[in-house]
């Protein structure tokens, strides 16, 4: 057996490079799904640059779903089904980065982005997912 690992940009359509604004959270829609479904473990990488005058930081969300479907996601993240949080301490002005582990268990997952401040935009949003498959 052979454990592979492929980290895979997920944010903003695949592309990165996202900016988010005051009190805000990532678009839902806009978020690629990870599949879980054969991962023995589950990696994120999330890295945002805070504005020099933010006074607070950002939260990462993980969900997880049995099956991808649209209202199975939008009703999870209107539930509150949080399968996981992680904050990114703000450092006023610099880039800050999260690495963290999932526990597998879900089919698919979804992350998302909250800003945590009320007045500031973060911006340089990227979202890395790292499934671990034997093969």
């Amino acid at each position: 057996m052979t454990l592979s690992i492929s980290a895979v940009l997920i944010n903003n359509s695949g592309a990165g490079n996202e900016t988010v604004a005051a009190g805000a959270t990532t678009v839902l829609a806009n978020t690629s799904v990870v599949d879980g479904s054969a991962a023995v473990a589950l990696g994120f990488w999330v890295r945002c640059t805070f504005n020099a005058s933010a006074t607070a930081g950002a939260r990462v969300h993980v969900y997880g779903i049995p099956a991808n479907v649209a209202e199975n996601w939008t009703g999870a993240v209107d539930a509150g089904a949080i399968t996981q949080s992680v904050d990114i301490p703000l450092v006023a002005g610099a880039t800050r980065a999260v690495s963290f582990s999932a526990l597998p268990g879900h089919k698919y997952y979804k992350v998302l982005v909250e800003n945590l401040d009320p007045v500031q935009s973060i911006t340089a949003v990227y979202v890395l997912a790292e499934p671990q498959v034997l093969s």
